[in-house]
């Protein structure tokens, strides 16, 4: 349960969950006059708990971020050629889309769906094949950048979800919690 991202002040701030790691949830609570002492009290326990697990994941994300940024240095470029190859026949695409039979939209294989086209001629699906075969092409591209990034950080996506795990598991052992969540989120903040 992502606790912090749906909550707000009286003051209708959204509570975020660096405010929350950074200053923990006592300022953001104080203003909730319907949550009790006990509840609030309850929920600043849970708060310290966690604290030293969303700490860590901030430090291993940005470890992540450092580790992943090179493979993706050039892949604007990338993306770039994958928008012109398909904005130098946008109107074909257009067309093509435009008028697919229902047989077509079922299709999974984009060069099937080209090729069983009814309104294109031969010369266009060709275009379009080949604009195809060059998207592809930057498409493979971009999953190996991130197969790689992936796996250069896989123990550390790894520690991250073990993280999340834990603070699942401090959640979890407190069900009251979630009731009391239920009410933050509840609260009519205009």
């Amino acid at each position: 349960m992502a606790v912090y991202a749906h909550a707000a002040t009286p003051s209708n701030e959204p509570i975020s969950s660096s405010q929350c790691m950074v200053q923990g949830l006592e300022a953001p609570l104080k203003g909730f006059d319907d949550l009790s002492e006990a509840e609030k009290q309850k929920l600043l326990e849970i708060d310290q708990k966690t604290e030293p697990y969303y700490a860590k994941m901030e430090q291993v994300e940005k470890e992540i971020e450092r580790i992943e940024a090179p493979f993706w240095d050039d892949a604007e470029g990338l993306f770039a050629q994958w928008d012109q190859v398909f904005e130098a026949n946008i109107g074909l695409w257009d067309k093509l889309c435009d008028n697919a039979t229902a047989e077509q939209e079922l299709m999974e294989n984009l060069m099937g769906f080209i090729r069983a086209s009814q309104v294109l001629t031969d010369d266009e699906k060709e275009i379009l094949l080949k604009d195809q075969q060059k998207a592809d092409a930057i498409e493979k591209q971009l999953d190996e950048k991130a197969e790689a990034a992936y796996k250069a950080t896989e123990d550390l996506h790894n520690q991250v979800d073990k993280l999340y795990e834990e603070i699942e598991n401090i959640y979890d052992i407190d069900p009251e919690c979630d009731a009391i969540w239920e009410k933050i989120e509840a609260f009519d903040f205009e």
